[in-house]
């Protein structure tokens, strides 16, 4: 069995490889499709594993990375606090001793509050660093000086970093700001000219800002010395809501009219009747809306919508604005002449004001006041001011300021160890000799400090004497107010004295009438008034000498549209003024000229380098010298208009000039350039835009050229512009200059073909010209043909050596010369002939 099964074992062992066989051979039919997909498994497995592995790589890197920051930030990092540089200690902006309050540390609210403990305060905040606050301080002082006694003056420093003041105000963009306060807390910021006289004309009109009326007659008296008139008619009781508002009316209007040219009056009304506001203009009267609340706020708003001046001040704000374009929208006359803000009246300015009110004036517009009215207040101008300054008595000094009110402490008053030096006549003598002086100037002194020294004094003050104040001593009495307000007239009239003396002009009846005018025409005027002292520049702009005229005065129509300004010759006085005005509306005033070679004392320009020998110049022409340079027949003119204006005018100039440099050889070219704001020039070479460029040939003035305004300004733009308007002669020794000017040999040689077939075509014309000559030109023309041959010949050899190419630039220049030589001679001929056949 065991043998059997050992016999039937291969026997077995066959039919299991049989079966082994067929299992191979399914095997073996299965085996392809998994030995396609599980290697496919494992690639992806590995490819995971591998991108695994990076994945880790990179974060282990960037971990490390992070890391060596951490240590190297913990490193080299110091954790400590900022270091913050402490701010400059501050210092005092005003000199030692001065009365201004200076407080250099920025406290505010202390400033505030000291303005606040006097009737007006005024206080300057101010930057250390900033140059017109630097400028106005001195100003201030003298102001301060000048209304000591009446007004406090004080000082912010608002800059300094951390300071209250910094702090409260961090938005302000413009130092200094001056502001006035009234005793209840009250602000008006002062907008004016920043110098002495103007501060105090504002802060007198703080002090009084209303004049008390009871008659229309004094309405009409108002309206002669201002422009216009704003009556309020209210209750004057104690605690009226409507004089409040009214008051506060008139301080408002001191910011955009501070130096009071609306007058501003308030009239006593029954306590139940219902306040007004009225607005006396040149030509009527408005009445503020009964239905509208009688409030600051909105008659403020009412006013200003509702007021037109016929004449005004103007005063620009010295920035870059539009605040004289406002005005000027069509022909304006200005009158140029010193304004005294200490003035109440000023002569000229109402001159101009009686002629304005004639010339508008038309049949249906009856002004107010009426000329008549203004025509007699003129003629007492000279009166009332010659009883002012023999009041004041002038022949005396006065002082700028007025002497500090001496007062009495509180620790004085309910004490019976004061005493009144003077009251006491029988006590004082033997006082006199032993108190101090002090006991007569203020004449009140601490009796108990004193006569601890002085035992014989106190044996004759054993007397009780009350500490009130006399009758004479008292400031607040109707006399003592009355004297200080006399006093401070005086001191005002002698400092507007100081500023400006004034003058005046004789009425004259018996002028040429311009009443009416204004409505005659399309173009009515408008008039203004600018102060000469301050503003001279912009009559200077215009051709006017206006600080070297007789009383710095001068008038001058401006005609923006028209591009014209005209300038009133002799004298300012009635007859001139309405000649001038009628000249004007019958179009028979000749253009002003101005000219940029006129200079003033007291306005600087600045003024170029003089040119020195082997430097390439282009000369600036003037409205006196543009006609001769540029009619001049021998050269060929190129003229750059440029204006100081203008923004890209300096790229352009860069641009002429090195095209000046390239052509600099050329001595039948020149390139000059005009600045066409500050030069009149005819019509006909006026440009209206900048800049400008303008080619002028050289005998043919009449067939100028400029350059295309749609062609960017580029140097090989301009150069192509002047070779294409040259004549071709000029043009040879231009383009050959041009190829002299190229560094690179390639470039110099395709410039010299061109210039050799620019050559030979004139060869050509010139020959058509010698076969079409009359004999007795043909010799000029030959010489010519040799020149031309000559330039040809040289050209045709190599032109690299140096003297060979300034040996072809003096023949082209020989040529030039020649060619205009000749066209001048033929020129002047035809014009002789054509002269000789007129006669």
């Amino acid at each position: 069995m065991i043998i059997l099964r050992g016999q039937t074992g291969p026997g077995r062992d066959s039919t299991a490889d049989n079966h082994a066989d067929g299992d191979r051979t399914s095997i073996s039919h299965s085996r392809p499709a998994a030995l396609c997909s599980r290697p496919t498994e494992l690639d992806e497995l590995q490819s995971y594993e591998l991108l695994y592995k990076k994945m880790m790589n990179l974060f282990k890197e960037i971990l490390l990375m992070f890391l060596v920051c951490i240590v190297y930030t913990v490193l080299t990092h110091d954790f400590s606090p900022p270091k913050v540089t402490k701010s400059p200690a501050a210092f005092p902006f005003f000199k030692k001793g001065s009365i201004v309050s200076d407080w250099y540390r920025g406290e505010v609210s202390s400033a505030v509050g000291s303005a606040g403990m006097s009737d007006i305060g005024f206080v300057m905040f101010y930057a250390p660093w900033d140059a017109e606050s630097q400028e106005v301080r001195q100003e201030f002082e003298t102001a301060a000086e000048f209304l000591q006694g009446h007004i406090e003056f004080s000082a912010v420093n608002c800059w300094q970093p951390g300071s209250e003041c910094r702090r409260k105000y961090n938005k302000v963009f413009k130092w200094p700001v001056l502001l006035a306060y009234t005793s209840d807390g009250r602000a008006i910021q002062y907008n004016g000219p920043k110098n002495a006289v103007h501060m105090i004309k504002f802060l007198t009109n703080v002090i009084n800002p209303y004049r008390r009326v009871n008659l229309t007659d004094e309405i009409m008296d108002m309206m002669v010395e201002h422009d216009a008139v704003i009556l309020a008619t209210v209750d004057c009781r104690p605690n009226s809501k409507s004089f409040a508002a009214a008051y506060n009316v008139a301080l408002k209007l001191l910011e955009k009219d501070p130096l009071r040219e609306l007058g501003f009056a308030i009239s006593t009304a029954p306590p139940n009747e219902i306040p007004t506001l009225k607005l006396y203009l040149w030509n009527e009267t408005l009445i503020y809306p009964a239905d509208n609340v009688f409030r600051t706020r909105s008659m403020t708003h009412w006013l200003s919508n509702h007021m037109h001046q016929v004449t005004m001040w103007l005063a620009p704000s010295g920035s870059k604005s539009q605040h004289l374009s406002s005005f000027m929208q069509g022909p304006t006359m200005i009158l140029f002449t010193p304004q005294n803000p200490l003035m109440n009246q000023m002569d000229y300015y109402i001159a101009l004001k009686q002629a304005a009110l004639e010339y508008f004036s038309c049949n249906d517009t009856i002004p107010s006041p009426p000329a008549a009215k203004i025509h007699s207040h003129r003629l007492n101008l000279r009166k009332i001011y010659s009883e002012t300054q023999s009041r004041c008595n002038f022949n005396q000094k006065l002082h700028l300021h007025q002497p500090t009110i001496s007062y009495t402490p509180n620790l004085f008053f309910n004490s019976t160890n004061v005493v009144d030096c003077k009251s006491k006549q029988s006590q004082s003598s033997q006082c006199e000799a032993n108190l101090p002086n002090q006991c007569l100037k203020y004449c009140h002194v601490n009796s108990q400090s004193h006569t601890q020294s002085k035992p014989a004094c106190q044996q004759e003050l054993n007397q009780y004497v009350t500490s009130l104040h006399s009758v004479e001593r008292d400031r607040y009495t109707t006399k003592n107010l009355l004297r200080l307000q006399e006093e401070l007239q005086c001191s005002l009239a002698h400092f507007r004295k100081l500023y400006h003396p004034a003058f005046f002009t004789s009425p004259n009846a018996d002028s040429t009438s311009i009443e009416g005018l204004a409505c005659a025409s399309n173009g009515s005027l408008t008039m203004l008034a600018m102060d000469s002292l301050m503003y001279h520049h912009f009559a200077e702009s215009l051709g006017v000498d206006v600080l070297n005229a007789k009383r710095k005065t001068a008038l001058v129509i401006v005609n923006p549209k028209d591009e014209m300004h005209a300038i009133m010759e002799g004298d300012f006085n009635d007859k001139n003024l309405r000649e001038f005005v009628l000249n004007f509306t019958t179009n028979n005033l000749p253009r002003a000229q101005v000219d940029s070679a006129q200079t003033f004392k007291h306005t600087h320009r600045y003024t170029h380098s003089v040119c020195r020998p082997g430097d390439v110049c282009i000369p600036d022409l003037t409205s006196v010298n543009f006609m001769p340079t540029i009619m001049n027949p021998s050269k060929v003119v190129i003229v750059l208009y440029h204006s100081l204006q203008c923004a890209f005018c300096s790229g352009v100039s860069y641009i002429f000039l090195e095209t000046a440099r390239i052509l600099a050889n050329v001595s039948s070219i020149q390139f000059v350039r005009i600045d066409g704001d500050r030069n009149t020039l005819p019509w006909e070479y006026t440009m209206e835009k900048y800049p400008s460029i303008l080619l002028f040939p050289a005998l043919h003035k009449s067939e100028s050229r400029a350059y295309p305004e749609s062609m960017p300004v580029t140097l090989s733009n301009l150069i192509s512009f002047i070779l294409a308007n040259l004549d071709a002669s000029i043009k040879l020794q231009a383009m050959w200059e041009i190829c002299y000017y190229s560094n690179h040999e390639i470039d110099r040689s395709h410039c010299v073909s061109i210039v050799r077939r620019e050559n030979l075509a004139h060869i050509e014309s010139t020959l058509r010209e010698w076969r079409m000559a009359p004999p007795r030109h043909r010799q000029r023309v030959l010489r010519k043909l040799q020149l031309l041959k000559t330039i040809h010949m040289n050209l045709a050899v190599e032109t690299s050596a140096l003297s060979r190419l300034q040996q072809v630039r003096g023949k082209l220049d020989m040529l030039s010369r020649t060619s205009l030589r000749g066209v001048l001679i033929k020129f002047i001929g035809g014009q002789f002939r054509s002269w000789r056949d007129d006669l």
